[in-house]
């Protein structure tokens, strides 16, 4: 399975594959434009466009902002099922949102993308199998392959 969250199962192997960052993303006719960088104060007063709850994504972005806990959200917040949908409705200018890096492919020529500052949140991106998986050739092969295509984190 590659998994975008930290799993602490007895039964389970996390190899760490990529850091991915988030990102907001803006219309190019969003005053959040012509800022330079992006405080997650920024984003207080703003509509604010975010996966459904259940995914993981949901409660990372929760975490940039301190504010925003299970009882308090940005003033409007819009809630999607897909982040295809989500893209949509920020190319329109309906909204803001945070996004990770690796859904950053193929964006609307509407669309613009913010880092944070000073320090731009990440989530690990992982491979994580059975400890009683016999198979660890396979694991390093697929492994392997997913290097060639995404951003190793830097071994140490």
């Amino acid at each position: 399975v590659i998994i975008a969250t930290k799993t602490n199962h007895p039964e389970l192997i996390q190899i760490p594959l990529c850091e991915d960052k988030l990102a907001v993303v803006c219309s190019t006719q969003h005053y959040l434009t012509n800022k330079q960088s992006i405080e997650p104060q920024d984003l207080e007063k703003e509509t604010f466009l975010l996966v459904d709850s259940g995914n993981c994504l949901r409660e990372q972005v929760l975490e940039v902002y301190p504010k925003w806990s299970i009882d308090h959200h940005p003033p409007s917040m819009i809630t999607a099922s897909s982040l295809e949908t989500i893209k949509t409705m920020v190319a329109m200018n309906i909204g803001v949102s945070i996004l990770p890096e690796l859904a950053l492919q193929n964006l609307d020529p509407e669309i613009v993308v913010k880092y944070f500052t000073p320090k731009t949140p990440i989530r690990t991106i992982s491979l994580v199998y059975r400890k009683n998986f016999t198979r660890l050739e396979l694991i390093m092969k697929i492994k392997e392959q997913l290097n060639l295509i995404i951003r190793p984190i830097q071994e140490e």
